[in-house]
């Protein structure tokens, strides 16, 4: 299967960057924190440790999102001289 390329500029990249770093920081202190609610308080589930497991699995999406994004991006560039009456990438009409 072919990789998708993401065509970013460099401060959009710099923000996905920032973006992960946060969200993978924040994936941290849930999990390893005391924050994490128990499975079981009684024999029924709890239904905190199912809201807690569907915002884990919402930022574990997001998080592999912005690696496949950050591992597949080309930078948009100018184009050169010859090629400014062209229209495509990093132009401006």
């Amino acid at each position: 299967m072919e990789e998708k390329k993401f065509y970013l500029t460099k401060q959009k990249l710099k923000e996905l960057e920032k973006e992960h770093e946060t969200l993978v920081a924040f994936e941290k202190s849930k999990t390893i924190g005391e924050e994490a609610p128990r499975v079981l308080e009684s024999e029924d589930l709890n239904p905190e440790f199912l809201s807690f497991q569907e915002d884990m699995s919402f930022l574990r999406s997001r998080i592999m999102e912005l690696e496949n994004i950050l591992s597949n991006h080309e930078i948009i560039k100018n184009p050169s001289k010859q090629e400014e009456n062209i229209i495509g990438l990093g132009a401006k009409v």
